[in-house]
């Protein structure tokens, strides 16, 4: 609703109350809720480095979903998101 900073920080703060610490279950999922809206508002660098690691999170992002999404359409050109995609570790089994 145009209030970018406001958006960023609800986000930082829904995560923080529920670190991926203190809950492996739901913690990666406001993890990757965040990177959503950085990824939306324009935070490419911010939003990429949050998937790169929740793709090596139990219970955090899986290519699949990032590749068909509606809410990661504006990371679909960038070559690191690509590259993400393409990485065959980021598609194996978690140890």
């Amino acid at each position: 609703l145009g209030d970018k900073e406001g958006a960023l920080h609800a986000a930082q703060m829904a995560r923080e109350m529920v670190p991926e610490t203190k809950d492996s279950w739901d913690g990666p999922n406001f993890s990757e809720n965040e990177a959503a809206i950085q990824a939306v508002l324009g935070e490419k660098d911010r939003a990429l480095t949050a998937i790169a690691r929740l793709l090596r999170t139990p219970n955090g992002s899986n290519v699949e979903i990032l590749r068909r999404s509606p809410t990661w359409r504006g990371l679909r050109d960038d070559p690191r998101f690509k590259a993400l995609l393409a990485d065959p570790k980021n598609s194996a089994p978690l140890p």
